[in-house]
């Protein structure tokens, strides 16, 4: 019971750094945080549906969403605010220690899986990870706990950890697809390498039995998923380059381990390989995933995540492994002192500024640091007080809805923190009625912009047609500041016909009389009757508008109708024109026929040119403007 106190200790220090720095933090989620807390309110809106709907519901989630395993575990708290997402962090945290801590027993000792567990927790992207809502801190987790599974099904005659070790390989699965190159290798050198430390030499059947239990058993809970998303596997590897392979350990040198941390990994690799005891299970488990990621062009460190413990193990043996007995406890030293410092650089922010204690390397701005505050895997670092107004603007957006929901767009210069992800997803968190929406149809923009040439291209963008009145300015922790406007239609807007839809006629033709040289035609022998024109179906504010159509005929019959054009909105007929021509004319050039409507409420509209048949007819272009009273 003693030897599980320091894994105890490690697991509670966890723990609690992580609810400090929850409290401490008050950013908004960053962009790839916030798709998984999207993705978790989706699956926590299971629970609201009717029982005999769930089973539906969630093969449609299967089919739709990535790795599933993080969002269907958080699902049942309901909530997921900071105080769920440290929760179950906190567990995954305390699994990864657990687990680190009896593979370091079961292959060196009690004394080196406590060190091990505890290197395991205080590696730079170890420490950040479990911070945020991310798949990298579940699998993690869920490979110690499947290499642990393993070493000791290996050795025993009992189904109960076979069982364990697919369970825990199929939940790994479904949480990053990139998990069986970390969880296979460690495993086939447990059952099937030549030297191997702990063997299980019972009947070749029974063993045969128990490892396709196993495999049952992933496959039970995986299957659905792998199945549904087989076809996307091949788009997790590009062409192979060996200059990739350096590149991805530059990433891994300078935020998942810091120089230190791969000092003392080398040192202990050494050790171990010179006393002849290195685990072919962990070497597999640590090289191989390096080897995969970097010839593939893997450029994000946070995937290489799950082979961390397998460095702490590997550091931890090397260490206990010297036989010089200061060298031993300095290295030991040493190591304690860089798990301190990396905690403090990532946990606290001095008065003074971020700690940076990096050095260059190489071209591209790579830097390999001894320690440093915020680490290159987007802007995991300290905690920081920051307002970026997101609950300020949402009461607002709900404030301008009323009892509907907003269309809202946006143009933004994207942030970490105040980008699109973030912004649906508080959208969502806070049940704001708003919709996201283009901004030819929204109602409501929200504007951040930072350079000239953005603002530039937002003139450009809303000049033709539209006119932005201000409604709140939202200063930002940046220096930027973002707004929230209203938009309106105060100008003409015009549309080729041939861009629009159509039921009958052909859907360009050469004309050199139309303005634009290209006309939507019908043939009065050979198109029969139908809508020739039919669109723009984007939404119109409440008012009153003239659409204005620009066509030409031939071969009409005299006071027989040779077109009818129609307003509609949402299907509903607002107003309609029969044209025909009048007495003694046959032919009539392109000229503008214009029709006036009223739109009640706010709707998609659409404008229709029925051909009847009996004429001719090229249509060139179509306009709508408001009409001021």
């Amino acid at each position: 019971a003693r030897a599980w106190l320091a894994p105890l200790l490690t697991a509670l220090l966890c723990a609690a750094g992580l609810a400090w720095w929850r409290s401490a933090d008050t950013l908004p989620p960053l962009a790839d945080e916030a798709e998984n807390l999207r993705a978790c309110l989706r699956w926590q809106s299971l629970l609201d549906a009717p029982l005999r709907e769930r089973p539906r519901l969630v093969a449609r989630r299967l089919a739709s969403d990535s790795p599933p395993f993080l969002f269907a575990a958080a699902g049942p708290l309901r909530a997921c605010g900071r105080g769920a997402r440290a929760a179950v962090n906190a567990a995954f945290s305390a699994l990864l220690i657990a687990s680190v801590f009896g593979i370091g027993e079961a292959l060196y000792g009690e004394k080196t899986g406590a060190a091990a567990c505890a290197l395991a927790a205080s590696y730079p992207l170890a420490l950040c990870l479990p911070r945020y809502f991310l798949p990298w801190t579940a699998a993690t987790a869920l490979a110690a706990a499947t290499v642990y599974s393993a070493l000791r099904a290996e050795r025993s005659r009992r189904l109960s950890w076979h069982l364990a070790m697919g369970l825990a390989f199929g939940a790994g699965t479904l949480s990053s697809v990139l998990f069986p190159l970390f969880a296979l290798p460690p495993i086939a050198c447990i059952f099937f390498a030549p030297r191997r430390t702990l063997r299980y030499r019972g009947p070749a059947a029974r063993r045969s039995c128990m490892l396709a239990a196993a495999a049952a058993a992933a496959a039970a809970v995986a299957g659905p998923w792998c199945t549904l998303h087989a076809g996307g596997w091949r788009f997790a590897f590009t062409r192979p380059s060996p200059a990739g392979l350096l590149r991805f350990a530059s990433h891994i040198l300078d935020s998942a381990l810091f120089i230190p941390m791969a000092a003392l990994f080398l040192a202990g690799l050494a050790s171990t390989a010179a006393r002849r005891r290195a685990e072919p299970s962990l070497l597999a488990w640590f090289f191989a995933p390096l080897l995969g990621l970097g010839l593939f062009g893997v450029s994000d460190p946070r995937l290489f995540a799950p082979a961390l413990p397998a460095a702490a193990l590997i550091t931890a043996a090397g260490i206990a492994m010297i036989g010089h007995r200061a060298a031993r406890a300095g290295l030991a030293a040493a190591a304690a002192l860089f798990c301190v410092l990396n905690a403090a650089a990532l946990s606290i922010r001095l008065p003074g500024g971020p700690i940076d204690l990096s050095i260059p390397i190489g071209r591209g701005g790579a830097r390999a640091a001894f320690a440093r505050s915020i680490i290159s895997a987007g802007e995991m670092g300290p905690p920081r007080r920051e307002n970026w107004r997101l609950d300020e603007i949402m009461r607002d957006i709900a404030g301008e809805a009323g009892a509907g929901t907003v269309p809202l767009g946006w143009v933004i210069a994207p942030h970490p923190r105040f980008n699109r992800s973030t912004i649906l997803y508080s959208i969502e968190a806070a049940g704001c009625p708003a919709a996201e929406a283009p901004l030819r149809d929204a109602e409501l923009i929200l504007i951040r912009l930072v350079t000239d040439a953005q603002r530039t291209e937002l003139r450009r963008l809303t000049e033709p047609w539209l006119r932005l009145d201000r409604l709140a300015a939202y200063p930002l922790p940046d220096g930027s500041r973002a707004e929230l406007d209203r938009a309106w239609l105060t100008r003409r807007r015009g549309y080729r016909a041939r861009d629009l839809q159509r039921d009958t006629g052909e859907t360009a033709i050469a004309d050199t009389e139309a303005s634009t040289g290209w006309a939507r035609y019908a043939d009065r022998n050979s198109s029969p009757p139908g809508a020739l024109l039919k669109g723009p179906g984007h939404a119109l504010d409440p008012g009153d508008y003239r659409l204005a159509v620009r066509m030409r005929c031939s071969g009409a019959k005299p006071g027989v109708p040779l077109a009818r054009i129609e307003a509609r909105a949402g299907g509903a007929l607002l107003a309609s024109l029969d044209l025909a021509p009048p007495a003694g004319v046959e032919t009539i050039g392109y000229r503008q026929v214009g029709l006036e409507f009223s739109m009640p409420r706010r709707g998609p509209f659409d404008a229709l040119v029925i051909h009847t048949g009996n004429a001719d007819l090229w249509i060139d272009t179509v306009s709508i403007e408001p009409r001021v009273r």
